[in-house]
């Protein structure tokens, strides 16, 4: 069983492992949860063309929990419905997902985009273990920021592919050693608190197993 509590519910998170869905809900207000005795300020609660979301301004909002959302899982999904800003000029590599072992930082998981000069993004997403690690990313596959998308990666039997509004965009093989106990879990910056994510997020989804396009259990809210 979960023992997480949530830490602060102004953002959407569920954290699903296998019948057991752990949920921060909108509308709660608790302070979040410290990593390393760092401030971590509390994003703003806000709506955005009809979508219940949290604001992180770029600067310092951050959301840092600690559960076991993938702990002894061979695959995985992780799902993001995010509002990129236009932040080429003051956060252009924003990191919105980051999962990492407390006990050994190169074992991780990523996801994060990179903002051009021309009002758009392309996905960069990276994991890590002692079996090896892949980057997926591809700066000629871009896409508008100032709405709302749905980011997914999934990864299976060697297999990580990364999908952008429900359609596959890359893939690529490396094995990937589960984690072994709870991790660290950053949303809207890197765990370190360095390539802050500046928009709006509604909710974020983690799976312990490979879903495709058609199994994705986060859609984007229309009014």
């Amino acid at each position: 069983m979960l023992n997480f509590r949530p830490s602060i519910v102004v953002l959407a998170i569920a954290f699903g492992v296998m019948a057991i869905t752990t949920s921060i809900q909108a509308g709660d207000t608790k302070a979040s949860a410290n990593y390393k005795k760092n401030k971590i300020l509390q994003p703003g609660r806000t709506i955005v063309d009809c979508v219940p979301s949290t604001y992180f301004n770029g600067i310092n909002d951050q959301l840092v929990l600690k559960n076991e959302l993938l702990a002894q899982a061979a695959e995985f999904t992780v799902e993001a419905i995010i509002y990129p800003l236009n932040a080429f000029k003051t956060s252009p590599q924003p990191r919105f997902v980051h999962l990492e072992s407390p006990t050994d930082p190169s074992h991780r998981l990523t996801m994060e985009l990179r903002i051009t000069d021309n009002r758009t993004w392309y996905f960069d997403t990276f994991i890590s273990s002692p079996k090896g690690e892949l980057v997926l990313i591809d700066s000629s596959k871009t896409h508008p920021v100032d709405q709302w998308h749905h980011i997914a990666i999934s990864y299976k039997k060697r297999r990580l592919t990364s999908y952008i509004d429900y359609s596959v965009e890359l893939q690529g093989d490396t094995a990937f050693k589960p984690f072994t106990e709870p991790q660290w879990v950053s949303v809207g910056a890197r765990l370190n608190q360095v390539y802050w994510f500046n928009g709006y997020i509604h909710r974020i989804e983690v799976t312990p197993k490979a879903l495709s396009s058609r199994d994705f259990k986060l859609s984007i809210p229309h009014c």
